[in-house]
């Protein structure tokens, strides 16, 4: 009996000591080059933000398919659907 007690006061302790890893997202990527002179995107009609050109500016995105609405001030510019694939860049050119 104490033997079947200490091994369940044993299991006990390891099944609380189990670390629970986080989910891996998919992340892909996307940069810009052109123009982006007074540029503001939106993906998938969430907030703007300005971007910078460059190979070397990334935006990381969950991979999967998204809306990127481009906006020259208050004028949109250009709406695309694009598939980011997982551990890819997508380049979005602007004139």
């Amino acid at each position: 009996m104490r033997r079947f007690l200490a091994m369940l006061l044993l299991l006990a302790f390891f099944a609380g000591c189990s670390s629970k890893e986080d989910a891996v997202v998919a992340k892909g990527y996307f940069f810009f080059n052109g123009n982006t002179k007074n540029i503001a995107i939106s993906i998938d009609k969430g907030q703007r933000f300005g971007v910078v050109a460059g190979q070397t500016n990334l935006y990381a995105i969950v991979a999967g398919s998204h809306t990127i609405d481009i906006y020259r001030g208050d004028l949109m510019i250009l709406s695309r659907t694009f598939i980011v694939r997982e551990g890819l860049a997508k380049e979005i050119v602007i004139e």
